[in-house]
């Protein structure tokens, strides 16, 4: 799990959604995960913007991997 945040870190991505199935609720907690309502929105993270943006400015990125048998949902990374 470790790997996989780093990787995630590497990569820029700005949001990390993981599935708590077989038994990962203890170290999920422990990296500070949130538990979620059981569904996927779009939440944006991270940013520390000057001024507002407009919804056409912003960029959507949204891809599924999948390692061990965690599911890793990445989106939202802002048009540059």
């Amino acid at each position: 799990m470790n790997d996989a945040l780093i990787i995630a870190k590497q990569k820029d991505y700005d949001v990390y959604n993981a599935l708590d199935v077989m038994e990962k609720e203890s170290f999920l907690k422990e990296l500070k995960f949130g538990k979620g309502d059981g569904q996927l929105f779009y939440y944006l993270y991270n940013y520390r913007l000057q001024q507002a943006i407009k919804p056409a400015e912003l960029g959507l990125t949204r891809s599924k991997k999948y390692m061990l048998d965690m599911e890793l949902e990445f989106s939202f990374k802002a048009s540059e």
